[in-house]
């Protein structure tokens, strides 16, 4: 062993303990004069009479060599690393390498303006304009090609012009859609408006009695039985000079819906 390899200590293992186990006080201390004999470098190796001790001791020998070699294989390469300068420096070689971080592009899109035939998107990062088509419909034509108005909007028109008193015309229409009147009911309300026109108390005092004709619908008034108008009261509807017959007006305006 090197005078000055500069070994300080060493290992003693708790796995001795089982062949100290088996010597005699004497005997220990034997064993471990032994042991420090071993590794001091500047004393000659100890001679032990064959025995338990002798055995102990060249158990725990091996081991020490053992130990000692793989420390010197570390020792050695240690001075070769650093003969060379010792291990490079990662940390700033790899600060050096990075590259610089690269400029991403941001797509940014421009709000579309409405009801214009074509607009210009520009995309900031990438100075590039692009033209881009907005398709407008065209406008509903008017005439005979425009679009036919609802059903129920048609017979709430027929029963409005019928309607003598003229008030609360938004209202009647949300009354006239919450009850959807078919076919029969349409028929009937018709009929019931023409015949409360001529009775008695629609025609008092000018139509003052008249009801508002969004109260009638909820109310289902086309059900009333009213008292005939005198004879002397008029029939017929405003500006005509002949009898009004209800049954012909009501199966005309019932056939003209047919057809539309």
């Amino acid at each position: 062993m090197a005078e000055n390899d500069g070994k300080k200590g060493f290992v003693l293992y708790l796995d001795y303990a089982q062949h100290l186990d088996q010597l005699t006080d004497a005997e220990a201390g034997q064993l471990l004069r032994a042991i420090f004999s071993h590794e001091d470098p500047d004393k000659p190796e100890p001679t032990l009479q064959p025995g338990a001790v002798s055995m102990a001791y060249s158990f725990i020998r091996a081991q020490l060599d053992r130990d000692r070699q793989k420390y010197e294989e570390k020792c050695e390469r240690l001075r070769q690393n650093g003969s060379k300068g010792g291990r490079p420096k990662k940390a700033n070689a790899e600060i050096e390498n990075q590259e610089e971080p690269k400029e991403t592009k941001r797509f940014s899109k421009k709000p579309t303006k409405p009801d214009t035939e074509t607009e210009t998107v520009t995309d900031t990062d990438t100075e590039t304009e692009t033209e881009k088509t907005v398709y407008t419909p065209p406008a509903e034509p008017d005439g005979d090609n425009a679009k036919k108005e609802p059903l129920q909007d048609r017979r709430f028109d027929e029963f409005w012009k019928l309607y003598p008193k003229k008030v609360g015309k938004q209202a009647a229409k949300n009354s006239w859609k919450r009850i959807k009147p078919n076919a029969e009911l349409f028929e009937r309300i018709l009929a019931a408006v023409q015949k409360a026109k001529n009775s008695a108390q629609w025609t008092r005092n000018n139509g003052q009695y008249i009801p508002n004709p969004a109260t009638w619908l909820n109310q289902g008034r086309w059900d009333d039985e009213l008292e005939p108008a005198a004879a002397s009261g008029s029939t017929a509807p405003q500006g005509s000079g002949q009898k009004f017959d209800a049954g012909r007006y009501l199966k005309e305006k019932l056939a003209s819906f047919e057809e539309g």
